[in-house]
């Protein structure tokens, strides 16, 4: 018989006011921020960019994504925090997977002061919650943005925040297979090198040796990053079985959903980046053609 979890009860799972709070108070900022960046960064900062662009909606667009790269590297860094992938909580540093607690088992390196090194089911932290909890706020506060402009943006982004908004919150309520969330949260760290890819088409500068470097940065960050991180979380569950089959049944369907959304996603955005960047070191290294001048003879 599977042991039982070590937070099965009601008494062990987080307070729907938390949540809400924390969401909404992330929901403001970034708001907040993405008004900041309209009234003053890019009129006063940024003015020779912002009149680059083509039109109103490529410049509400322009300030959508430096929020946007804002937030991505915040909760990255914040999500690596809570793995201790900084070793900031040991003395030791990180551990080599498996080399934890005897009931866990995992397949990167996890630092021994993250609470998911020894139970990476049922582990939870309030740097995991907040972390995570943050990234929901500013994926309603885009939501509310696509509604009101939803020529800006695309389906595939929509069902993303979507899965993200409604998933996340249900996993830290029951305090289950939180790790998966925090993980996916994480890479959110490729954002910002997309944003930057926008930056360089929406300014006609798909040339130089820049546009390049970033398209290999956004290849490697979802092929290193994005990619591999179903294939880690799927191992992970399987070496926990016993632990795993405790979980919340709502908890696994919406762990079903939301991994084989998130990952569907991913790899249609991966072919796309690795077609763009094939094509981009095709231009790059295709010899100019050379002009050949035909003199008549006399």
């Amino acid at each position: 018989m599977a042991p039982e979890p070590p937070c099965a009860g009601v008494e062990c799972r987080t307070e729907p006011a938390e949540i809400a709070t924390v969401i909404i108070a992330s929901l403001i900022f970034w708001t907040v921020l993405q008004e900041v960046i309209r009234l003053f960064v890019g009129p006063y900062l940024l003015p020779g960019f912002m009149k680059s662009l083509a039109n109103d909606n490529a410049r509400r667009e322009a300030e959508n994504r430096i929020v946007s790269s804002c937030h991505a590297s915040i909760v990255a860094v914040g999500c690596a925090y809570a793995l201790d992938l900084f070793g900031l909580f040991h003395p030791s540093g990180p551990v080599i997977a498996g080399t934890g607690a005897p009931h866990a088992t995992h397949f990167v390196v996890i630092g021994y002061g993250s609470v998911f090194s020894s139970d990476p089911i049922f582990g939870h932290s309030l740097h995991s919650y907040l972390w995570t909890m943050i990234a929901v706020g500013y994926f309603l506060m885009d939501l509310l943005t696509m509604i009101r402009y939803p020529a800006l943006y695309s389906h595939g982004m929509l069902a993303h925040h979507v899965l993200g908004s409604f998933s996340f919150p249900i996993v830290v309520y029951y305090r289950h297979l939180e790790l998966v969330v925090v993980l996916f949260v994480m890479t959110e760290a490729t954002t910002p090198f997309i944003n930057l890819h926008w930056i360089f088409s929406a300014l006609n500068r798909r040339s130089g040796w820049l546009y390049l470097v970033n398209g290999f940065c956004m290849f490697f960050g979802f092929w290193i990053i994005r990619l591999p991180m179903t294939p880690y979380v799927l191992m992970t569950m399987s070496s926990n079985w016993q632990g795993f089959l405790q979980v919340s049944p709502l908890v696994k369907v919406l762990f079903v959903i939301a991994v084989t959304g998130i990952s569907v996603l991913n790899i249609f955005w991966s072919y796309l980046i690795a077609k763009g960047l094939l094509k981009a070191v095709m231009s790059a290294t295709r010899p100019e053609p050379k002009v050949i001048e035909l003199k008549k003879k006399i």
